[in-house]
């Protein structure tokens, strides 16, 4: 599995964030090796 941060905004209404993925992320490892976690970000410069 893979999982990725594109655009969270989500986050906010639902009260998850990067930690709670993270978190899911770990969960989700303990049942698999093949899981991981991809963040992608914006930069503005």
């Amino acid at each position: 599995m893979v999982f990725y941060t594109n655009d969270v905004h989500y986050a906010i209404e639902e009260n998850t964030g990067y930690a709670g993925l993270a978190e899911y992320k770990d969960l989700l490892l303990e049942k698999t090796p093949y899981v991981t976690l991809v963040g992608l970000f914006r930069v503005i410069l």
